[in-house]
């Protein structure tokens, strides 16, 4: 029943606080001066932060132009930021297949470069998304790596999120011992831990484990911790899955009416902002819970808006698999032409070279040709002068 997605972002740029402010000098700052292609691409993707959220195309159109230089420095640590720096973007406007195929693009830049932190968050954005698409043998696979960068290096706050996210697949795959072993892991590893967003997540997945091996005491214990700290900061989402596995622990106690009281719960946290995937668990606990009760009419009252939302659900994963398609293809023909426009540069540049040596040489050929005429005629006057001599 735990559904989420805790995407991990670790902005490289800077906010500031006075946005407008810097803003204008930023971009006056580009009118001014000359600047290296490190400081423009720094600029314009301090410039893509700051309109991000109110100039979605103008936020673009900064990263687009810090895309280009990044493209003609050949640099893989510029163009993996760049990339990164996209991921991020598509992230912020829900479109999670293309967020992928750019952190890919991303780590394959970084995965050698200095920036072990950023080369982190590649691999733990990477898995979560996987594993928010079901795709839970890949995201073991990037979470997995991405454990051992940050273990390697000490990121500690890193191992704990990348703990939480493994032991959200193992519980999405039903394999509860390994679950309870990275939750454990997880809370152990930090030695404080101040992230309420975190614990949330951590304790609600270990209130489900319980759930699920029937240990209801324990359960709720950690369901009801979990739901302290998503309160503490007002995690809608949060809120709408804790009390949706609250629900599903009443059902499984055969506890009927409080299975209903915290799905209808869920509900009030769900319905506003339309989080379909904790509606649909929400609609069928309550299906569930109307026909143990003898209440044929809304247990298929609940079931038609279980299938409504399962279809609208349905929908949006093919949509997302024909973003996905179309993200992958976009981003080969865009890694295409960077390759063909970095190909171009460099047959230019031969070009160029080629054509300065041949201008070296045509001037050495003029010079030598020039001198000829110089040499035969001194040569021509030192015999004349030899023959004088020789008739004296």
């Amino acid at each position: 029943m735990i559904k989420k997605s805790l995407i991990i972002f670790f902005v490289f740029i800077i906010h500031f606080p006075a946005i407008s402010e810097q803003t204008d000098s930023l971009e006056n700052e580009l009118k001014r001066k000359s600047h290296s292609q490190k400081d423009l691409i720094d600029i314009y993707l301090q410039l893509h932060l700051i309109y991000q959220n109110d100039d979605i195309k103008k936020s673009f159109e900064y990263i687009d132009k810090a895309n280009e230089i990044a493209i003609k420095t050949r640099n893989p640590l510029l163009l993996g930021l760049v990339q990164y720096n996209y991921g991020l973007a598509y992230l912020i406007k829900s479109e999670s297949p293309k967020a992928l195929s750019h952190f890919i693009s991303a780590l394959k830049y970084l995965r050698n470069s200095e920036q072990k932190k950023l080369t982190i968050y590649c691999y733990l954005n990477i898995g979560e998304i996987m594993r928010s698409q079901s795709d839970h043998a890949d995201g073991l696979k990037y979470l997995f790596e991405g454990l051992k960068y940050a273990v390697k290096f000490g990121y500690k706050e890193e191992v704990k999120h990348i703990y939480d996210r493994i032991s959200a697949i193992y519980f999405e795959t039903r394999d509860y011992s390994m679950t309870l072993s990275y939750i454990d892991s997880a809370i152990n590893y930090a030695s404080e831990l101040n992230d309420d967003i975190f614990l949330a997540s951590i304790y609600e997945i270990k209130g489900a484990v319980f759930r699920e091996t029937s240990k209801y005491d324990s359960s709720l214990y950690y369901l009801n911790k979990a739901k302290e700290f998503a309160i503490r900061i007002n995690s809608i989402s949060q809120l709408a899955g804790i009390n949706n596995n609250i629900s599903g622990l009443y059902y499984k106690k055969n506890n009927y009416l409080l299975s209903i009281e915290y799905a209808l719960k869920s509900l009030n946290y769900s319905l506003p902002d339309s989080i379909y995937a904790y509606m649909e668990v929400s609609y069928l606990m309550l299906s569930w819970s109307y026909e143990k009760l003898k209440n044929t009419d809304s247990a298929f009252h609940y079931f038609k808006l279980y299938n409504d939302v399962r279809w609208k659900i349905f929908t949006q994963n093919k949509t997302s698999e024909i973003a996905s398609l179309s993200a992958k293809y976009d981003l080969e023909n865009a890694e295409q032409k960077n390759e063909r426009l970095i190909l171009t540069n460099s047959l230019q540049k031969s070009k160029i070279q080629r054509q300065r040596v041949l201008i070296i040489l045509i001037v050495l050929l003029l010079i030598f040709a020039l001198s000829i005429p110089y040499l035969l005629n001194k040569k021509r006057h030192h015999l004349k002068k030899v023959n004088l001599l020789l008739h004296q």
